[in-house]
């Protein structure tokens, strides 16, 4: 799916005789890539916004810019390139003959210098519709090549997102910079959805993993403590460093133990799983943290006992809590995620150009391939049949039961139709072709459900097999990580299971943990 091309046919065939390697439609015009020869005969890469022609013009140039990498355009256009983009840029020789001529007239200059000091509209950004058209390659959206070829890991924090994009010992693309002790990282530094800062100079240690907390922590570390000279920034860099610094920095900042509230952490279970989540406050007794009562990030997601009741806490052992700059948990991804996303989760359209996000209705096989039918966020009276290569799941939900997820459905009028799929934490379901299609005639089948934080009301099947857990083989007890300890305590008996959230202190104060940050 690719997004509209201009009507009037001479704006089309302006766009496709164009020889540029690289050229990526925006509503204004199109962007086109050019390697060129810099001043000091070095390889660098011109950019040009060339405006989409009317029935008496010829396409005019609003605006071009020249540097020394891709890296650096992206800074300056604030809009990040595909790895498509830069496997093709590399690939291509230096085009200097192609290179359109520019705004001439000093008005028309100031007007290109001030788009890109201030920044570009959102007429002249790429979106997730944008044709891409790059030497070599059938056409595809801009959307989707984003989506092929995501970054190793993202964090995000309120307006603040980092890419690490990739590492040194990848293809070569992305990073190639790397010895016996070291590698390189690409990665974008990201402030309410514009690239601010964007690079390939990043160094971590060889055995360090690309996608963990630290390499994190280092791209961070080299934005805000690097020693840069002003007059080589953007505004908007200047900008950045000087009213974002600090909030950056707190937000990524490797907290020891004891945490304070509002930490993200990561908490282990028995059996080896682990859940993410945020401390609401520390258990102390006796003048030691022995615990936290925290809220998992799964306690959010549609089906969960914890969903809608912000009060629902989990208690942890101190020794099995640690911080973390994971994301929030949304049951969509890794290996314990789901194949198939069900009434309720939200997604995001790959390319659609009808709309940007909804919510899911239902999944079905249509003609051997999975799609689910879409409500968007801003018509709720639209649904929209998508595959599933076609959206991106955003969140999931927690349903136990497919009884459970039909009672959702039946409050909401989402009606069971032939060959739905139905998927929960304990079962799956799938509608034949019957008339009339109801609950009765679904077929099903039972799904173990071991994630206790994401299914707590879940039968445990090693208790029914043995309802004495000292009759496991070497196993004397099965501890509970999110209980503490019932024993009579100095301090006073331990709090309710799901307690309300404390309020606030009206100012900070000293005590066993410190600031009550």
């Amino acid at each position: 799916m690719t997004g509209p091309m201009p009507e009037d046919p001479r704006s089309s065939y302006s766009y496709f005789t164009d020889p540029a390697p690289v050229r990526i439609t925006v509503p204004t015009g199109w962007w086109r890539l050019l390697p060129t020869t810099g001043a000091d005969g070095a390889r660098d890469v011109t950019a040009q916004l060339v405006r989409w022609p009317g029935e008496t013009s010829t396409p005019a140039v609003i605006v071009t810019v020249a540097r020394l990498s891709l890296w650096e355009l992206e800074q300056t256009l604030r809009f990040p390139f595909p790895r498509a983009v830069h496997t093709t840029f590399a690939a291509s020789p230096r085009r200097d003959a192609l290179v359109f001529p520019g705004p001439s007239g000093g008005w028309q200059v100031a007007h290109g210098q001030l788009l890109l000091d201030v920044g570009l509209d959102q007429d002249e950004r790429p979106w997730r519709a944008s044709r891409v058209d790059l030497t070599g390659r059938e056409p595809a959206t801009y959307g989707r090549l984003l989506h092929t070829d995501p970054p190793l890991r993202t964090w995000q924090r309120d307006l603040y997102q980092v890419d690490v994009v990739g590492a040194g010992t990848d293809d070569g693309v992305y990073g190639s910079r790397h010895d016996g002790s070291r590698h390189n990282l690409t990665y974008r530094v990201w402030l309410g959805g514009d690239v601010v800062f964007a690079g390939d100079d990043v160094m971590i240690p060889a055995g360090w993993d690309p996608r963990s907390d630290d390499a994190v922590r280092e791209v961070i570390g080299q934005v805000i403590y690097q020693q840069w000279d002003r007059r080589e920034l953007s505004f908007a860099q200047q900008s950045f460093l000087d009213v974002h610094r600090e909030c950056l920095a707190l937000e990524s900042v490797g907290l020891p133990p004891p945490y304070p509230a509002g930490t993200r952490v990561r908490v282990d279970s028995p059996g080896g799983m682990t859940a993410t989540g945020t401390i609401r406050r520390p258990v102390v007794r006796g003048g030691r943290t022995t615990g936290y009562l925290w809220r998992p990030d799964v306690a959010d997601l549609p089906g969960h006992p914890g969903h809608g009741h912000p009060g629902y806490l989990l208690r942890a052992d101190a020794a099995q809590v640690r911080a973390t700059l994971e994301g929030k948990d949304t049951a969509v991804d890794g290996p314990d995620g789901p194949m198939i996303i069900a009434f309720g989760a939200t997604v995001a359209a790959v390319d659609d150009p009808r709309f940007a996000r909804g919510k899911v209705l239902r999944a079905l096989d249509e003609e051997g391939r999975l799609a689910y039918d879409i409500q968007p966020d801003d018509d709720l009276r639209a649904c929209h049949r998508l595959h599933a290569d076609d959206v991106i799941p955003l969140t999931g939900t927690a349903w136990p039961t497919v009884d459970r997820l039909l009672q959702a459905r039946d409050a909401a009028h989402v009606p069971l139709i032939a060959g739905e799929i139905l998927v929960t934490v304990r079962e799956i379901a799938v509608m034949p072709a019957v008339d009339p299609p109801v609950a009765n005639a679904l077929v099903r089948h039972g799904l173990l459900s071991p994630d206790r934080v994401l299914d707590p009301d879940t039968p445990d099947p090693i208790s029914a097999a043995y309802p004495d857990p000292s009759g496991l083989p070497g196993v004397s007890s099965l501890p509970d990580v999110f209980t503490l300890s019932d024993a009579v305590d100095p301090d006073g008996p331990p709090p309710p299971r799901f307690p309300e959230p404390p309020s606030e202190p009206p100012d900070p104060g000293i005590g066993p943990m410190g600031m009550d940050l």
